[in-house]
């Protein structure tokens, strides 16, 4: 039969060959902010622990939990919300999942029993981490491939800014509002936020050309995005097959193994180490005879760092791969860590916790960006989910590790000392997988030439 479509459009071509639009510069708006408020409510429980101690609710002994419990959360929910984001679609899945955590955080507020406030501390856990791979999909499937790597950099700048806003909010909030006040307005935040964003978002048009969705609605979905275009007569294609194996062993073929590995391993050691730090100041600086409020504000320095850091990043990959900026910057972080290890008593100190944040934070908005932008858009919401699972078991062990580390009688500054082998180690890793990436690009555009002879 023959096709009564005079036109027939690959998505992502077309997509790559406009200029965004302002729809489209709302959906990242809307996924900063989003993504924003994960990173309010992932970092908010290292803030207020020491009041939520004081208060009775938990014992000394259950701190190290209740800040790791959430990462447990986060590492089993990303490729759950992977999957699910491959096979349901994006929005739906980013809106339950945000749905999800918002009650979590908004319940755990009325909760005296300390075993049941840290399972829903896990329950918030798994919506966080099943929310970032949509998150991450609709900004690169909305986005021209010259820009997906800066706009993920800048969007995933969003993390670090709320947690900074954590820091900050409890210093300045704290006594006013409580600890409970704190985690209320971290589960309203993002109810009102993911409602306006079903409110004005539609689906990929990406991933619905690969899923093979009606061509009416994709059309519908590129009219909004492209006002002055006309779809009416066009066809839809996605310019890639959908993937027929199983999503996991797709993974690890051929094709994608070395760049998986290296993807994993560099998003556990790049979290196990900004998280030992994030996570472990504010006790840090308690015990060092700072009060509350003084170590939640000395601590938020390391957010503020971390957040010009990640600017300053989404300002390099412009010029340069993402996976180069963060094997620089970790070259320099290794120097952090050595000062802020060392310089506890130097007047410089809040500017050494500042530079670590800048050097240790700034790069995870860069190699969040890897898994999405190494992925078709088939495999995309599950390599970014278990690429941040990942990432998760390394925050995870941060928590873990530094807790029990402490207990067994090793000091602060010996513990994070530790961490500057593990960053040489990524920033070798770093460079394979650019290569890597190099080579794929290379392989991508010999298949493409040789499919249009």
């Amino acid at each position: 039969m023959q096709n009564p479509y005079t036109k027939s459009i690959n998505v992502s071509q077309y997509i790559d060959d406009q200029p965004v639009g302002r729809l489209q510069r709302i959906v990242f708006a809307l996924c900063f902010l989003l993504i924003a408020l994960e990173g309010f409510d992932t970092a908010i429980i290292s803030f207020i622990a020491p009041q939520i101690l004081r208060d009775g609710l938990i014992a000394q002994d259950d701190v190290a939990l209740l800040i790791g419990i959430g990462m447990i959360g986060l590492l089993v929910g990303a490729p759950v919300g992977g999957i699910l984001a491959d096979r349901l679609g994006r929005k739906k899945v980013l809106a339950f999942a945000v749905c999800w955590f918002g009650l979590c955080c908004i319940v755990s507020t009325l909760i005296n029993q300390p075993g049941l406030f840290i399972f829903l501390r896990l329950l918030a856990g798994l919506g966080i981490g099943a929310a970032m791979p949509p998150v991450a999909n609709m900004v690169a499937e909305h986005c021209p491939a010259r820009y997906r790597t800066s706009m993920l950099a800048l969007v995933f700048c969003g993390f670090l800014f709320g947690a900074m806003a954590a820091g900050l909010s409890t210093g300045a909030l704290s006594v006013h509002i409580g600890w409970r006040g704190l985690l209320l307005v971290g589960g309203i935040a993002p109810l009102a936020v993911i409602l306006l964003f079903v409110l004005v978002a539609d689906e990929s048009a990406m991933f619905m050309a690969v899923a093979g969705k009606g061509r009416e609605k994709i059309a519908a979905v590129m009219q909004r995005l492209y006002p002055a275009a006309d779809f009416s007569d066009c066809s839809f294609g996605a310019g890639e097959a959908p993937r027929t194996g199983k999503p996991w062993r797709e993974l690890v073929v051929p094709r994608y193994r070395i760049g998986s590995l290296l993807i994993w391993a560099i998003q556990l050691l790049a979290y196990y180490v900004f998280y030992q730090l994030s996570n472990w100041l504010p006790s840090y600086l308690a015990s060092a005879d700072y009060n509350p409020a003084q170590a939640a504000r000395m601590a938020s320095l390391f957010q503020m760092g971390s957040l010009l850091g990640s600017l300053c990043c989404v300002w390099l990959t412009r010029r340069h791969h993402g996976a180069v900026v963060a094997g620089a910057s970790y070259v320099l972080g290794v120097v952090a860590i050595a000062a802020l290890t060392l310089g506890q008593s130097s007047a410089y100190f809040p500017a050494i916790i500042f530079l670590s944040g800048l050097f240790l934070g700034g790069p995870i908005i860069c190699v969040n960006a890897l898994a999405t932008v190494y992925y078709p858009t088939a495999l995309r919401g599950l390599g970014s989910g278990v690429a941040v699972s990942c990432g998760r078991l390394g925050a995870i062990a941060g928590a873990f590790i530094v807790g029990a580390a402490s207990q067994a009688g090793f000091s602060y500054p010996q513990i994070f000392s530790s961490s500057s082998l593990l960053l040489l180690a990524s920033v070798i890793m770093l460079l394979a997988l650019h290569r890597q990436l190099l080579r794929q690009r290379q392989s991508d555009q010999a298949e493409l030439s040789t499919s249009t002879c």
